[in-house]
């Protein structure tokens, strides 16, 4: 009776170690592609870098980014001179977003599109001023970004 027992005994070990085994095999890829998942979800910590410097330091940010910055401004210097050359006084440029140009004057404000041909829209811009400064309406808000300008009146 003690060998069957002792049988018994080995053959309950090894399930125990085989079902041990077979389930932590199964179960760990799981934990794994989880804790991947979460990883990639949420990112390795969650601070803000606020200068572009900083994130060039940090590895964050190509090199295209910079020259899009140094473009950007170029832009806006080139909105300037052929704002001069109109004879547009204005008050400031700024970069509004990646495709768009601020321009502030006197009258109002202007939003032309650095994607398009920045000397026919300060084109039209000055026609449009003249024409309205005419006829004694007082512009608030001129766009030129979409297809149809869109003018806002005081």
């Amino acid at each position: 009776m003690r060998k069957e027992r002792n049988k018994k005994s080995k053959v309950k070990r090894r399930t125990k170690t085989f079902l041990k085994k077979y389930v932590f095999l199964l179960v760990s890829p799981f934990i794994f592609f989880c804790a991947l998942f979460l990883l990639k979800q949420y990112g390795f910590y969650n601070h803000q870098i606020k200068s572009p410097l900083s994130l060039k330091a940090a590895g964050v940010v190509s090199r295209s980014v910079f020259l899009d910055i140094a473009t950007s401004s170029g832009v806006v210097r080139e909105t300037e001179l052929i704002l001069k050359k109109y004879n547009i006084p204005f008050v400031s440029i700024q970069q509004a977003s990646d495709s768009a140009i601020l321009i502030e004057i006197d009258e109002g404000k202007f939003f032309i599109s650095s994607k398009k041909d920045i000397e026919s829209q300060v084109s039209s811009l000055q026609r449009a001023l003249s024409r309205f400064t005419i006829e004694g309406k007082r512009i608030s808000l001129l766009d030129f970004r979409f297809e149809r300008p869109i003018v806002v009146f005081q």
